[in-house]
């Protein structure tokens, strides 16, 4: 009994261990980006620069695998997606309220701005992280 318990998670924890290695390779690339911008960076507004253009490649990549989701996925399942997804994006655009609050309207200097974008970006991006790995399970 309890070789087949040491199995059992061994296989889901091999089978964990596969998607997150898939998630990590299709984001490298937005990733890879940003930081060379960064590392050219001259000032506070370059490096503003570089992460919305980061989320903005995070953002036209959620809209593509929301849609290679929704494509996937069986009616029932579509439909609580959706609802989620709606949620989801009450949820950000909450969140985005509170980091323009905090970031951008008070006078606590430029480098605030460039910690608030990022804020934003890592929002998008590990929403689209959490849609890929969906994908990627149903691909396995």
């Amino acid at each position: 009994m309890e070789l087949i318990i040491i199995l059992s998670l061994s296989s889901t924890f091999i089978l964990l261990s596969s998607f997150t290695c898939l998630s990590q390779e299709a984001i490298t690339d937005i990733d890879t980006d940003m930081k060379n911008c960064l590392q050219n960076a001259n000032s506070t507004a370059d490096q503003r620069n570089c992460i919305n253009n980061a989320y903005d490649s995070w953002d036209k990549l959620l809209n593509t695998e929301y849609q290679n989701l929704i494509n996937k996925l069986r009616k029932e399942e579509k439909e609580l997606f959706i609802a989620s997804q709606r949620t989801w994006i009450k949820y950000r655009d909450t969140e985005f309220s509170f980091i323009n609050s905090y970031y951008y309207d008070n006078d606590k200097g430029t480098l605030f701005f460039v910690m608030g974008d990022h804020k934003r970006m890592e929002m998008i991006k590990n929403r689209t992280k959490e849609i890929q790995e969906f994908i990627e399970t149903l691909d396995n």
